[in-house]
């Protein structure tokens, strides 16, 4: 006997698939839920380690104050007077020491002692607050009600005389102090609480047990996990709608359709002989649910179409402010890099004749350095505009950093392009430069190259003759507008005096003068530290790096003259030039940061990580031109104890892609997008956007370029971790300790 088997209806299909995804998701969300509590549990126990070690050192700090506050207090020379003749202790102890200033507010009451142990007042009242006899216990922690005071009794003696006066003695509140000077990032402080019982006497290592307090919640991940679980039940509800909708369109397009044609045809049976009383029209079988659908969709695609527009737009404003300078609006050094790789290109091969004109303002570093920066900038977009009113339809004029400007001009012969050079000439000697407050005249030197695009190798040196024509016209006598010709290339403005002392650095390490300039923590002294700066020096005095590294980029030498660098600071920390303690930051050239001589000298600093800290300064370019491969290098450096700065970001807004997968510490914003801080309000608020963003994502953020109070102000009101400029300090041969620049003080005033 055959059994039939029973079918299964589609409601059954569907109610089943339903339940299955759901068990399904539940385990998922199971798992989901106890890998999260592993990640909490992991983070939990990591920040309560953190927040000991950080109460240990918190401590340690706080008897180092108090020791530095002590010391401060011995060299007084009223001190010794009072041993020498006691007459007036009592007058003087009451008045003189809170009240001169000489010691910190947390030592609240100081007392003299004679060398056998008796104070030198007169009054030997017992309510006093420092007893009246020298204990026997010289530091000890005291509680009395909410205060708890730490106890320092030192010994005060004349080592040249070999003379012992007595001693002093210190009260100290220590809560007060120790949270005046300390900082906490794991720790809540509002949670701490010096759990010593009344007039117990305990030393500090006994009170560290003893201070109770809370570790600080990340909220972040609980938000994470909120998010993952709504986000899970949301597509609980997703899933449950889609059953109930497909049951309506499995009812609607075949059950009930079947259903109409069924009892047409259960009617048409038993009318065999007459009319079917019933009839199945077209909107029966089919509904407008499908067209309702799809102007859903047409909807949801306009509604993506508008994002992707908006999307582009700032796409757009981000690669021109990527590509333009912000000072003069005309492109800069990363557009005109691009732009010459793309027409050489096309042109290469071609009987097409290609010009690059260099301009280069004739003594502009005088001119900013008498009439200030704010000038100095007023002159470079009187130049920019004044060169661009000469420039023909498909010209355009490039700022390729300071006071350099460039044109490339295709298809014009050596006439036209001198027509060109006389037109700006002209152009920048008839503007009135007196009305931007400068009395001498600006004068610009060009510098003329030619090539063509059938000539390769005079097409890829094109650039670097332009710069020796324009080093040419800078010389008296020339015009200031001078062609190339190879005969400069022997011109002693390359083989001159710079030129010697370059090699002579590079060759044998002579010349090379190590300048530091100190970038400041707004939070903490102990956060900064020192940029090394290259300099030379020969018989004739200091050679600027507007004189070294010129030569260096058109000679190739980048990483010989890095490597010559990082000899002399390795020689510096072996003869201990540099004192201990001190962090400094060493520049890399784009080429050099994987370069493997570079990475084998790098490592040669390693012994000294335990008495300094080194930080290694990369571009952005450097970074995302060789992304994989600096990553290795950098990462497993910093594996090693080396910290890694990015430096110059923002010069190009493409880093902020590749950010997150870059072995980084430290950010330093260019100066350009420091001084968009000041700027209209587009480039000012896309500035501290990604300010902020670095910040949140836990970079130490630096400023450069700051030059007055009010940039110091605002970046400090934003939140950037240091400052580095000529208002805090200029390069110096020798190395200051951060206090020296009241660095704090300001800031907090700000």
């Amino acid at each position: 006997m055959v059994t039939k088997r029973r079918p299964i209806s589609g409601n059954q299909i569907l109610v089943g698939f339903l339940l299955i995804s759901i068990l399904l998701f539940s385990l998922i969300g199971a798992w989901m839920l106890e890998q999260t509590r592993e990640i909490e549990l992991a983070i939990e126990t990591s920040n309560q380690q953190a927040a000991k070690d950080e109460i240990q050192n918190a401590v340690s700090n706080t008897l180092s104050h108090i020791n530095e506050q002590i010391i401060k207090l011995k060299s007084w020379s009223e001190i010794q007077q009072q041993f020498n003749n006691p007459v007036f202790y009592d007058y003087w102890q009451r008045n003189r020491p809170q009240k001169i200033g000489i010691v910190h507010d947390h030592i609240k009451n100081i007392e003299l002692y004679s060398p056998d142990g008796s104070t030198l007042r007169q009054s030997k009242a017992e309510n006093n607050a420092l007893p009246n006899r020298l204990p026997t216990k010289l530091t000890y922690l005291s509680r009395n009600k909410d205060k708890l005071y730490y106890y320092n009794f030192t010994e005060f003696t004349d080592p040249q005389a070999n003379k012992k006066y007595g001693y002093i003695g210190a009260r100290v509140d220590f809560i007060e102090t120790f949270l005046d000077i300390n900082r906490f990032r794991y720790i809540d402080t509002k949670s701490l609480k010096f759990e010593i019982p009344d007039t117990t006497y305990s030393t500090v290592e006994q009170l560290i047990p003893n201070i109770k307090y809370n570790v600080v919640t990340i909220n972040a991940l609980h938000d994470l996990k909120g998010v993952m679980f709504t986000s899970f039940f949301n597509i609980i509800a997703v899933l449950i709608i889609l059953g109930i909708s497909a049951y309506y369109i499995l009812y609607r397009f075949f059950q009930n359709p079947l259903q109409i044609l069924s009892s047409y045809i259960n009617n048409f049976r038993r009318n065999q002989n007459k009319s079917a009383t019933t009839d199945i029209t077209l909107d029966q079988l089919v509904t407008k649910e499908i067209d309702t659908l799809f102007n859903s969709f047409k909807n949801y695609q306009n509604d993506l179409n508008a994002m992707h527009s908006n999307l582009n737009k700032k796409n757009t404003e981000l690669w021109r402010l990527a590509h333009h300078d912000p000072l003069t609006s005309v492109p800069n050094r990363r557009a005109y890099d691009e732009d010459w790789k793309q027409m050489t290109s096309l042109i290469q091969g071609q009987l097409i004749n290609i010009s690059v004109m260099l301009f280069d303002c004739d003594h502009f570093k005088a001119i900013n350095d008498t009439y200030g920066h704010a000038t100095g900038d007023s002159v470079i977009k009187a130049v920019a505009s004044c060169i661009q009113s000469c420039l023909r339809d498909n010209d355009r004029l490039y700022r390729l950093g300071g006071d350099e400007f460039a044109i490339h001009v295709i298809n014009a012969t050596p006439d036209e392009i001198d027509e060109l050079a006389i037109c700006c000439q002209n152009s920048v000697n008839n503007f009135s430069f007196k009305e931007l407050g400068i009395k001498e005249p600006v004068r610009f030197s060009i510098g003329i190259a030619h090539a063509s695009g059938s000539e390769t190798k005079s097409l890829h040196e094109l650039h670097k003759k332009a710069d020796i024509a324009m080093y040419q016209a800078k010389k008296p006598g020339t015009g200031k507008i001078v062609h190339y010709e190879p005969e400069l290339s022997t011109s002693p403005i390359i083989s001159s005096r710079y030129l010697q002392a370059v090699y002579e650095a590079i060759e044998n390490c002579k010349g090379i003068s190590l300048h530091y300039q100190p970038v400041i923590s707004l939070t903490s002294p102990d956060e900064s530290f020192c940029e090394v700066l290259a300099r030379l020096e020969d018989d004739e005095g200091l050679i600027m790096p507007s004189h070294i590294f010129p030569i260096v980029n058109a000679e190739g030498l980048e990483v010989e003259f890095d490597l010559a660098i990082l000899k002399a600071i390795k020689s510096s920390l072996e003869t201990g030039a540099i004192p201990k303690k001190t962090r400094l930051s060493i520049n890399l050239g784009e080429t050099s940061v994987t370069n493997p001589l570079i990475y084998n000298a790098i490592k040669e600093l390693h012994p000294y990580l335990n008495n300094y800290g080194i930080i290694l300064e990369v571009t952005e370019t450097a970074l995302i031109t060789e992304l994989h491969k600096a990553t290795e290098i950098l990462t497993e450096l910093r594996a090693e104890g080396f910290l890694i700065a990015l430096d110059d970001f923002g010069s190009g807004y493409s880093s902020l892609r590749y950010l997150a997968s870059m072995p980084v510490d430290i950010i330093k914003f260019d100066i350009l997008m420091v001084h968009a801080l000041e700027s209209n309000d587009t480039q000012r608020q896309i500035a501290i956007d990604v300010a902020r963003m670095i910040l949140s994502a836990g970079y130490d953020l630096v400023a450069e370029g700051i030059e007055d109070e009010a940039m110091l102000r605002k970046i400090h009101m934003l939140g950037f971790t240091h400052a580095q400029g000529y208002l805090l300090a200029y390069p110096s041969t020798e190395i200051h300790q951060p206090e020296k620049y009241n660095i704090h003080q300001r800031s907090n005033t700000a």
